[in-house]
C-alpha cells in the first residue's frame, strides 16, 4: 500500500523499518497513549513466545 498527498506518504512497513518500529514500541513516551507507559519491552529479535 502507498498513499501520497502533498508531502505526506503512508506506506506499508518493510523489514528495513523494524529497528525504528522496535524503538517506538519500547518507548514509553510513544506507547503511553495505548496503555503501555513503560513501552512493550520487546526485543529486536522478536519471535513467538
Amino acid at each position: 500500500m502507498r498513499i501520497e498527498t502533498g508531502n505526506i506518504v503512508i506506506r506499508s512497513a518493510t523489514v528495513a523499518d523494524a529497528k525504528q518500529l522496535n524503538s517506538w514500541w519500547n518507548d514509553g513516551r510513544v506507547m503511553e497513549h495505548t496503555g503501555f507507559p513503560n513501552g512493550l519491552g520487546e526485543s529486536a529479535q522478536g519471535g513467538c513466545k
